[in-house]
């Protein structure tokens, strides 16, 4: 009997662990002639994130003098974190631009493939060269956004005098995945049930105690 009840409940262990929810923020930022636009979610984590938090994006970065439009997804970009400046409440998700931190360069960047034309990129940085790194250009607490199309490009950045601002407002819940359907959930306990039930059948009947019932007879 405890070994159907433990069945029983990794079943509903099963069903319920499919309703996990993210958190999706708005991203609302205006860098100079460049704007970026739309949505980021993460897996719910709460504090400091990496790269494997950040779940889905939905961006549209727009340049108005010059029409330049690139919208990023995971099906076309990728999303990187290093260091640990990039942290979130239930509400916003922060960039720390001023962070005293070891290592020389902390950043969320969310950039286009190469192979994709209009391409773009919205990159959240700061380097408080700790290490001199000769071979790279530091932004000391900085916001950058780019688009290219056709081999040629066209971008802006802006220093952030802020210590820590919000990079992204509005956190709800997002959309939870879909659990099974109460008849599948049904259906799955019950074929445990009937499992249980022609094993004890069985095992009485090898001691003799009740008679096997032809299969198909009952």
């Amino acid at each position: 009997m405890m070994r159907l009840w433990l069945s029983c409940a990794l079943v509903l262990f099963a069903a319920g662990s499919a309703q996990a929810i993210g958190i999706v923020y708005d991203v609302d930022r205006n860098i100079n002639d460049g704007t970026v636009r739309g949505t980021l979610t993460t897996d719910g984590t709460l504090g400091v994130l990496t790269s494997a938090n950040v779940t889905d994006w939905n961006l549209t970065i727009r340049f108005r003098e010059e029409r330049l439009v690139a919208r990023l997804t995971p099906a076309n970009s990728t999303a990187s974190v290093v260091g640990d400046s990039l942290f979130a409440s239930e509400d916003d998700v922060f960039f720390e631009f001023l962070a005293q931190a070891l290592s020389p360069r902390h950043f969320f960047r969310v950039e286009s493939d190469p192979s994709t034309d209009p391409g773009g990129a919205w990159i959240l940085e700061t380097c408080r060269e700790v290490v001199p790194i000769p071979t790279e250009e530091c932004i000391a607490g900085g916001e950058v956004a780019a688009v290219t199309s056709g081999g040629t490009g066209t971008g802006t950045g802006i220093s952030i005098a802020d210590p820590v601002a919000a990079i992204a407002t509005n956190g709800r819940p997002a959309a939870p995945v879909i659990p099974e359907p109460k008849s599948v959930l049904l259906f799955a306990i019950g074929s445990v049930l009937v499992a249980h039930r022609v094993g004890v059948r069985r095992r009485l009947a090898q001691e003799g105690q009740v008679p096997v019932t032809p299969r198909g007879c009952n």
